[in-house]
């Protein structure tokens, strides 16, 4: 998580810090280090799904606060 932080800070010319608090969802953060990202499964046609779709998913299983 730490490294692809880093690649989008760098490309958007901010520091790790911002990136992560202005970009990245913490429902995500959350998810990667509970390592449910790890457990996601292909389709019947062999592929996983698109990283947006799992991001998605896991952003609006958040409860609402």
């Amino acid at each position: 998580m730490k490294q692809a932080i880093q690649v989008a800070a760098d490309d958007l010319t901010n520091t790790v810090t911002i990136c992560r608090k202005s970009y990245v969802h913490e429902a995500v953060v959350e998810a990667f280090e509970q390592g449910k990202l790890n457990g996601v499964k292909k389709s019947s046609s062999g592929r996983y799904p698109p990283a947006r779709q799992i991001l998605a998913e896991v952003v609006s299983a958040q409860p609402t606060r």
